[in-house]
């Protein structure tokens, strides 16, 4: 059966990558101007039972992010 490429390449790691930095960016485009006082009032719950502030789980998923580097890097170098 052959690879479907364009499907394929809608899944390159880097393409995902941009993907989620672009929906990211979207979802905080709205935020950019509050102040510490007004991100601190958006709260939201997380899988894991915790309650974070926007500033917390936007500190969360950059720390994530950097803890996975390595394997990011390997998938992006070396696509499943």
């Amino acid at each position: 059966m052959p690879l479907n490429t364009e499907n394929h390449a809608s899944r390159h790691p880097s393409r995902l990558w941009l993907k989620a930095l672009n929906y990211t960016a979207a979802a905080l485009e709205d935020k950019w101007a509050m102040s510490e006082d007004e991100s601190e009032r958006v709260t939201m719950p997380t899988p894991w039972g915790t309650t974070y502030t926007l500033e917390q789980m936007l500190e969360h998923a950059i720390v994530h992010i950097l803890r996975h580097r390595r394997q990011i890097e390997r998938l992006i170098d070396n696509p499943i």
